[in-house]
């Protein structure tokens, strides 16, 4: 419903410090492949496809804000959180990456093979 990627641009609207900019740059590239994805995933309008993927769309959400929020505190407290600022802004560069390559690759026509995978774990 579009609110992760709201308040994900709402949080795009505060300003890092200045050594940050780089951070908040990197953080706007993955923001637009996690828009990306989530739109064609809404272009299909097929809810076994949305279910596929849903938690891939939710976990680029959350590493994207949990980045922002790390982006903040850093901006207040840099010596304390620079570090950690880093290793999880590259940590969510490359799951941004790995979810977005998934999604943009899938397709409905993909969902049963998926569904047999299932299935044949789960034998009833």
């Amino acid at each position: 419903n579009s609110s992760y990627l709201k308040t994900i641009r709402e949080f795009e609207q505060i300003a890092p410090a200045p050594e940050f900019e780089n951070i908040m740059t990197r953080l706007k590239a993955m923001t637009d492949k996690f828009e990306t994805a989530a739109t064609r995933v809404k272009e299909f309008d097929n809810q076994e496809l949305h279910d596929l993927v849903g938690r891939r769309l939710y976990e680029m959400a959350a590493d994207i804000v949990m980045s922002h929020l790390l982006l903040q505190d850093a901006t207040r407290d840099a010596d304390l959180f620079r570090k950690s600022l880093n290793v999880y802004v590259n940590f969510t560069e490359s799951e941004v990456e790995k979810h977005a390559q998934f999604i943009s690759r899938v397709t409905p026509d993909d969902i049963e093979n998926y569904r047999i995978a299932t299935e044949e774990k789960n034998p009833e």
